[in-house]
């Protein structure tokens, strides 16, 4: 199950803190000039050059000590602005890491699967964490810089040890799964976990009606996949507060019946309510101007569904794998900026159209 869980992710891939406390003494804080001395052979290192004086680290090459610190320029004087796609991913020897302030992104799997590796170090200066990079280290805790906008789908994934999470409110964007089955996950004292600036990134509760906080900024994949369970919620009620949501942010609620969404909500994010197979009613807000890819996706009990007219973008295959659906359109045709495929249902006996009625001015 975990390794199905990672590869889902893979594939769909503020001042104030909110965490699980961090024992700051515990955690080795070096700076860049401090160990330039201490590892010599950083420059065996691999590198890749973006041709404009900056360059990426993409392995270790003949490096081999098991604590690994990232110089901030290669041997040719370039700047390291970025840690590669799997540039160290499964390595076993690997114990430690210190990334230099130069590091922007931290790539897709960076650090995925080092299982030793278990004091990291991230400097202010790094504003993206990639897909999986961390995922299933022994790591026991980390403190996210203030410069972190954002955290990539399963970025700490079955780090099964990690307790201390620091995410500072600098923190926009909480991918799927990012902190899935960590002991922070587990141990969170609330049924709602909400880190960052806002950010929801995963209801532990087992109440059938629930609504979201009002400090919720951000839904990140909440309530079905993330548990990789059956979710016991029936019914959701989202507040105005809630700005934006993450792609698969209902998908996998397999008991959902209806869910109410704000009247300020923009947009449907791509598999919003994908594999929803009990949802059985919705209402789309007025204010949404955009429905994602697949949205509704195997919503097989969603009789009938009502398009505002305001809605100028529509993703492919929205209702794929439902049933009976009928698509009531207040726009008069198919808006311009409408994929070609959003009424498009495939079947192994043959792909079909959902039934659409245009220019639906109500009851």
């Amino acid at each position: 199950m975990k390794k199905l869980i990672l590869s889902l992710v893979i594939i769909t891939m503020l001042t104030g803190c909110v965490s699980v406390p961090v024992k700051q003494e515990e955690i080795t804080t070096v700076s860049v000039s401090e160990t330039s001395d201490i590892n010599e052979n950083t420059e065996q290192l691999e590198y890749k050059s973006n041709g404009n004086g900056t360059c990426i680290v993409t392995g270790m090459g003949t490096y081999t000590d098991s604590r690994l610190v990232i110089p901030s320029r290669n041997p040719d004087g370039e700047i390291v602005v970025s840690v590669g796609e799997k540039a160290f991913g499964w390595n076993s020897d690997i114990t430690s890491v210190e990334i230099p302030s130069s590091v922007k992104t931290i790539g897709f799997q960076a650090f995925d699967g080092c299982e030793n590796l278990i004091d990291v170090y991230l400097p202010e200066g790094i504003e993206f964490i990639g897909d999986a990079s961390f995922a299933e280290c022994p790591i026991a805790e980390i403190d996210i810089p203030e410069s972190v906008k954002s955290i990539g789908d399963g970025a700490f994934m079955y780090c099964e040890n990690l307790a201390g999470i620091s995410i500072p409110e600098t923190v926009e964007e909480i991918g799927n799964l990012a902190f899935f089955e960590t002991s922070f996950w587990r141990e969170y004292p609330e049924d709602f976990v909400v880190v960052g600036n806002g950010v929801l990134i995963n209801y532990k509760g087992s109440s059938k009606e629930v609504t979201i906080p009002d400090n919720v900024k951000y839904i990140s994949q909440s309530f079905g996949y993330m548990e990789y369970r059956n979710s016991v919620v029936e019914k959701i009620i989202v507040p105005e507060t809630v700005e934006g949501y993450g792609e698969y942010a209902f998908a996998g609620c397999n008991n959902l019946k209806e869910i109410i969404l704000p009247d300020n909500m923009k947009y449907l994010p791509d598999n919003a309510f994908y594999s929803c197979c009990s949802l059985e009613e919705i209402i789309i807000p007025d204010e949404v101007e955009s429905i994602g890819e697949s949205a509704f996706d195997g919503c097989e009990l969603l009789e009938s569904i009502v398009i505002p007219k305001g809605v100028t973008e529509m993703g492919a295959t929205v209702f794929n794998h439902t049933d009976n659906i009928t698509v009531y359109c207040e726009a008069e045709s198919k808006p311009q900026g409408w994929d070609d495929e959003w009424d498009t249902i495939y079947s192994e006996d043959g792909n079909k159209k959902v039934d659409v009625i245009w220019g639906y001015k109500g009851d």
